[in-house]
């Protein structure tokens, strides 16, 4: 949001913006933004794990899943908890480009034989490093999300 709309006639207040007005700041935005050029400083050959989950913090994709896809309070306790106690402790020191399908694979082999896990969960698990690796293709040029061509664990349908 760059500012208030103006919507009467004359000359706008202190604070408000015309179309004309907030298409000429934005403009002026975009033209710095392209100077300034991308904003992150690290690549994918030297980020971590652990950096790619915190830009997925910064990037709130905990707010967009909160608010944009209407996820419950408990869903985002339970996401957070993986991030920060399960997936940053194990993964955290791993360079992106060294996290590949063939491990992540493993890693969900490894929960489905280890048993203590629901199918329900270990999805989410899949779908959480999903949207870290996503942002990261975005934000650090990784060529490839390493979750994106892992099945999901078949569930028991409901009755």
């Amino acid at each position: 949001m760059l500012g208030k709309a103006w919507t009467h006639r004359g000359r706008p207040a202190e604070g408000y913006l015309t179309k004309q007005g907030a298409q000429l700041l934005l403009d002026e935005l975009l033209v710095e933004a392209r100077k300034a050029g991308p904003q992150t400083a690290r690549h994918a050959h030297d980020a971590t794990f652990a950096d790619a989950a915190a830009v997925c913090a910064r990037a709130r994709w905990l707010r967009y899943v909160e608010f944009d896809r209407r996820r419950r309070p408990t869903t985002l306790r339970d996401y957070r908890r993986m991030v920060e106690d399960v997936l940053v402790p194990l993964l955290g020191h791993l360079p992106l480009r060294a996290i590949t399908s063939e491990l992540m694979d493993s890693y969900r082999t490894h929960l489905v034989d280890e048993g203590r896990m629901a199918p329900r969960t270990i999805n989410k698990y899949m779908l959480v490093l999903h949207a870290i690796f996503k942002r990261a293709q975005r934000h650090f040029g990784l060529t490839v999300n390493p979750v994106a061509g892992l099945d999901r664990q078949p569930m028991p349908r409901s009755g």
